[in-house]
């Protein structure tokens, strides 16, 4: 039985059960201290820090939704490390640092959906591991088809062609959303709207990942033509509530 979609809308047929997960994540950091440099002047005992070891404050983005609807929602956790090294390395080695979401961040048509992509893009725009894997945790996310847990998938620096900060910015940014299964009362909202059924062939939802950077034209051309699976790349399914149902492929 195929799910009933309905663009930006609610959907009605309820999609099969996912098994929840739920793990327990531990946040683990520190933070360094600057050095402090005591001059001793042989006539006047004066004690001076030494140059450069102020402590740097650091600042995180913040995602705002759109004014119509839902609430602004920052990274998991509520503080913010200051930063050092560690931090920076972590950053640069990023998918997701330096990407400009082309919609508002919170693109959804349910307030709990919205503000949980709000809360998901922030943190991986932010390169912030601890964020995204708590994120997950307390929803009990099926990442890839449930084969890896939160730390596997977010650890940082990201494994070679596993861009999953980037991926999750792209699509909760930069594609819109429809409706597609879940309860009447908690329907799920999924990106890019292009993997539900009823526009699987919709010329807009096909260029819309292409314009994204999702996929190559020729990709999208082969995957469209393609009338068993149409689209197989990367997807995220959020309910109306807010809860974080999955991250997976399509194929």
């Amino acid at each position: 039985m195929s799910d009933h979609v309905i663009d930006l809308g609610v959907g009605t047929t309820a999609e099969p059960t996912r098994q929840e997960r739920r793990r327990q994540w531990a946040r683990t950091g520190g933070v360094g201290a600057g050095a402090v440099v005591l001059v001793a002047a042989l006539a006047f005992g004066v004690v001076q820090l030494a140059p450069g070891q102020a402590d740097a404050v650091g600042t995180r983005p913040t995602a705002t939704l759109p004014a119509d609807g839902g609430s602004t929602a920052g990274p998991a956790g509520g503080s913010t490390a200051e930063p050092n090294d560690t931090v920076n390395d972590t950053a640069a080695a990023c998918s997701a640092a330096g990407l400009e979401p082309l919609y508002p961040t919170g693109n959804a048509p349910h307030e709990g959906a919205a503000a949980a992509a709000a809360s998901i893009v922030t943190a991986a725009s932010a390169c912030d591991a601890d964020g995204l894997m708590a994120l997950a945790a307390d929803s009990g996310t099926e990442l890839l088809f449930g084969s890896e847990t939160p730390e596997q998938t977010f650890a940082l620096p990201e494994a070679e062609g596993a861009d999953h900060y980037g991926i999750l910015v792209t699509l909760l940014g930069s594609t819109r959303p429809a409706v597609a299964g879940g309860p009447e009362d908690n329907p799920t909202v999924v990106w890019p709207r292009v993997a539900t059924p009823e526009l699987r062939d919709d010329d807009a939802a096909w260029q819309e990942v292409v314009d994204a950077g999702i996929l190559t034209q020729e990709e999208a051309d082969a995957q469209r033509a393609d009338t068993t699976f149409g689209y197989t790349g990367m997807v995220v399914g959020i309910a109306a509530n807010g809860t974080w149902r999955y991250y997976s492929s399509t194929d």
